[in-house]
């Protein structure tokens, strides 16, 4: 058995020696047409044969064991136009050099435009504008909004650089006052609500409606000139390219407030909830809205006179003081929905849609917390010390409501461009009970009963922001692509403080434990 397996192994290397003595092998180095660089990777074979090879890192390649003959040796590789060699020759126990050039393979094809939309509300998309732009800027994303969990527009600019935010709701730049300030909404510049002031209330805008806030700090051709601390341009989230579904909710308990049975508040309407009087606070009808004149008290001289005055103010309801109510937990909820519907396979027409919806509610509450005044006693060069002008217990019950809803719908073809329209609607509310209580110092007797202050205060204000936007994006093909962006905007911001009520009044404890009251005007003042 073993000398019948060494005669097969002796047979099987007779049989290669004969093989190797009477076929042929190829080799060589494949290159770049273009720029003559060895290219890696090229299948080298010969047709009519399962003999072939690869190139290496340095383009070589080599194939051995070829019967004579004449064959064609291809070379192909994907990127470059395949290159076959005919008529190649291989004799016994020769080598053949053949070196070969490809050519990038390119193919013609109408021209393709791919467009998108570019991202706006990020911090790297936000970075790469401020590096583009001439203006010195700051700005805020969504991204970054909904990180920080600001509820509105105000609280997200407490983010940027340079920019504090008083009362809430007014943005200072730079140090300067809300009246060097400005403020547009899409670009469009935004009017203020209260008339004692010249800078918008930018806590009216919910923070889930936000795209990006833009500070920009000094002066372009295409920015108003009506500011010179800053410019705050809020932009807000529009239509997506895909369908998007968003629903987020919250619910927050505040220790001081949430079941607290002396939390107080101004008299309550039925529709307080949604951040409107329902008429609870309107003037009665026998004022005619305010335009009757009433008699002052110093011109009446008849009874009938003193009948009519006292009848109007009998008119009035006789909430003279907060009453306690309940304080629900703080909850928020905001819901948003938008897509991009395409007309054709092609994508050249489609209608984009967009609708956000959030609503809010919020109890804050401050018992018996100290207020004061105090003076230098003194001159200012030689201050002895510091003396109570006034001093006191402060309650203090709010309720906050706020919400809004934003809509917009754009028609995009790309021959005629972009055209959109967009609404904005915001609400806000703040019911406001306070109770102050306190000596000072001009009401202070040299007698042994101490005179104390009073001060009641009920008040509801509202506010409220329409905003209509129409707009257009074109690309003029005649003019060389020449690009026009067009915008009409119109807002409409109001601000009422109905049935605002101020009651003051001292009062003097007596020796037998009873209370005398006075309600001069002149010495009922608060501070």
């Amino acid at each position: 058995m073993k000398k019948l397996n060494y005669l097969i192994l002796i047979l099987l290397v007779q049989y290669s020696s004969i093989i190797a003595q009477t076929s042929g092998s190829i080799s060589g180095t494949v290159v770049d047409k273009d720029f003559g660089d060895p290219l890696i990777g090229v299948n080298v074979f010969i047709e009519g044969t399962t003999r072939g090879s690869a190139t290496d890192i340095d383009g070589k390649y080599s194939i051995d064991g070829i019967e004579p003959g004449t064959y064609n040796v291809t070379f192909s590789i994907i990127g470059f136009q395949k290159n076959t060699i005919t008529g190649i020759e291989i004799k016994p126990n020769a080598n053949l050099k053949i070196d070969a050039v490809l050519g990038t393979e390119t193919y013609e094809t109408e021209e393709v435009i791919i467009s998108a939309k570019a991202l706006t509300n990020t911090e790297a998309s936000l970075l790469a504008n401020r590096q583009k732009s001439i203006a010195v800027s700051d700005a805020i994303s969504a991204e970054e909004i909904s990180k920080s969990g600001s509820g509105d527009a105000a609280s997200a600019m407490k983010k940027v650089t340079g920019a504090s935010v008083v009362g809430g709701k007014y943005v200072y730049i730079r140090g300067l006052g809300e009246r060097y300030s400005a403020t547009m909404l899409n670009g469009a510049e935004l009017p203020s609500a209260d008339p004692d002031k010249k800078s918008f209330q930018l806590d009216l805008i919910p923070g889930n409606m936000l795209n990006n806030i833009n500070t920009i700090k000094t002066f372009t051709p295409d920015k108003p000139g009506s500011f010179t601390g800053g410019l705050v341009d809020v932009t807000l989230k529009s239509y997506p390219e895909n369908l998007s579904i968003n629903l987020s909710s919250s619910v927050g308990y505040n220790s001081l407030a949430t079941g607290n049975s002396n939390f107080i508040l101004g008299n309550s309407g039925g529709s307080d909830y949604l951040g409107f009087d329902d008429g609870t606070r309107e003037l009665p009808s026998s004022l005619n809205g305010g335009e009757i004149d009433i008699p002052r008290t110093s011109t009446i001289n008849t009874k009938e006179d003193a009948l009519y005055l006292d009848g109007i103010s009998k008119s009035f309801n006789d909430i003279m003081a907060p009453v306690n109510a309940s304080a629900p937990v703080n909850s928020s909820f905001s819901l948003s929905i938008g897509n991009t519907i395409p007309f054709d396979s092609e994508n050249e027409n489609s209608l984009g849609f967009f609708g956000s919806f959030s609503y809010g509610q919020n109890y804050s509450f401050v018992q018996n917390g100290e207020i004061g005044r105090y003076k230098l006693v003194g001159s200012l060069s030689d201050v002895t010390g510091l003396e109570a002008e006034f001093k006191g217990s402060d309650t203090k019950g709010n309720m906050n409501i706020d919400w809004g809803a934003i809509g917009n719908v754009a028609y995009k073809n790309n021959s005629l461009g972009e055209l959109k329209f967009s609404y904005m609607r915001t609400q806000s509310a703040n019911s406001l009970g306070r109770y102050m209580v306190g000596v000072r110092d001009r009401d202070r007797s040299s007698e042994s009963s101490t005179v104390t202050f009073e001060t009641r205060v009920v008040s509801w204000t509202e506010r409220a922001l329409d905003n209509y936007q129409f707009e257009g994006d074109h690309s003029i093909t005649a003019l060389n692509n020449l690009k026009l962006d067009w915008k009409v905007s119109y807002s409409l911001n109001t601000q009422d403080e109905p049935d605002q009520r101020y009651f003051f009044n001292i009062f003097r404890v007596n020796d037998d434990g009873s209370k005398t009251y006075a309600f001069d005007g002149a010495n009922s003042q608060p501070l």
